[in-house]
């Protein structure tokens, strides 16, 4: 049981909570050395090697709202901020 954030009434017991975006921001993931371990397969066995990630561009989240199943129906029909 939760509060809809958008039009404030109380859902349910035992109904998922529909979290929907509200703002995202861009985001510069800088280049990380040795930052997974993987396995390989050299010569007939199995070797751990260390793999580094690349980095790059990506979105990330800044604000989400949890809201009831109508107030979500809405905001997909419209896709847009509240």
């Amino acid at each position: 049981m939760f509060r809809c954030q958008k039009c404030d009434k109380v859902v349910k017991p035992r109904l998922a909570a529909q979290k929907r975006v509200i703002k995202e921001r861009v985001r510069d993931y800088p280049v990380r050395p040795y930052a997974k371990k993987e396995k390989k397969l050299e010569k007939g066995k199995y070797k751990w090697v260390w793999i580094e990630d690349k980095g790059g561009t990506g979105r990330e989240i800044v604000q989400e709202i949890s809201c009831c199943l109508e107030c979500a129906a809405e905001f997909d029909k419209h896709s847009s901020t509240i």
